[in-house]
């Protein structure tokens, strides 16, 4: 199971796994300078901890505790929503490796660079080869040639009907 618990009213939330959360969190209240409330139990494993690890990435303060935002309470990793995939936005890609510094070894790209793919939410279509043939060696299912050229598409907007002349505004 996968628990996110928060230490008091406004600090940070713990996002841990533990075969029993319940007791888990109850365990962490005896160290816990403030009351742990328990935000959210979902199914899960060291995987899932992981990818919400990765998720939340920016968020975090030390170790395993992150700054809450409101998507803590209703993001659902994608493993948990139908095997994996596919991805959505190329944010997932990204999200989907354990760290920034393993995309750059997979791809040559530098890290500044896989910050700003992420924060515009769009990989360079040179780059999708090597993630896939990257997302293949570590095991990371549902990056295709494919998905990504999905992922592509639908960021674009809607073709025009060229037959269909334009509205011009009042």
């Amino acid at each position: 199971m996968i628990y996110f618990a928060r230490a008091g009213s406004d600090g940070p939330v713990k996002i841990g796994f533990s075969r029993n959360a319940a007791a888990r969190i109850a365990d962490l209240t005896t160290v816990s300078p403030a009351p742990l409330e328990t935000l959210r139990i979902i199914e899960g494993d060291y995987q899932v901890e992981a990818w919400l690890h990765r998720q939340f990435s920016s968020r975090r303060r030390n170790g395993e505790w992150f700054d809450f935002c409101d998507e803590m309470l209703t993001v659902m990793p994608p493993m948990l929503t139908g095997g994996n995939g596919p991805m959505e936005t190329f944010r997932d890609v990204i999200a989907a490796w354990p760290n920034l510094d393993a995309i750059k070894a997979d791809t040559g790209a530098e890290v500044g660079a896989i910050k700003q793919w992420r924060n515009r939410d769009n990989i360079p279509g040179e780059y999708w080869l090597a993630l896939e043939v990257g997302a293949a060696k570590r095991s990371i299912p549902g990056i295709t040639m494919h998905i990504l050229g999905r992922i592509a598409l639908a960021k674009r907007p809607p073709a025009t009907d060229p037959e269909k002349p334009a509205e011009v505004a009042a």
